[in-house]
């Protein structure tokens, strides 16, 4: 964990939390699609607790916990089952994201 690379991905790392607090456009649509009860290679993803503490959980792809995705006010597409490399290929994300750009 002392790597530069892994700290700037993590959410407690300054600039990441300065993004999430500063993200938005006001003429951007936003929308999140993540994969849940998923995992990658047979490994869960892990997700900071309230208290600071680290634990595998299936909410997530897999590599990315649901809570390190989602935005205040955001519309969230969860994708059951759905894995970190998956979501590029899954028909079901294939299609919520054409209804997407449709709308």
């Amino acid at each position: 964990m002392d790597s530069p690379a892994i700290f700037h991905m993590q959410t407690t790392d300054p600039e990441i939390i300065a993004l999430n607090e500063h993200f938005t456009a006001k003429n951007v649509n936003y929308k999140i699609i993540e994969g849940t009860n998923a995992t990658l290679g047979g490994v869960k993803a892990i997700e900071r607790t309230a208290t600071g503490q680290y634990r595998f959980t299936l909410q997530g792809d897999g590599l990315v916990a649901n809570t390190q995705s989602e935005l205040p006010g955001v519309p969230v597409y969860k994708a059951a089952g759905v894995n970190h490399i998956a979501l590029v290929s899954d028909n079901s994300v294939i299609d919520k994201v054409v209804e997407f750009l449709k709308a």
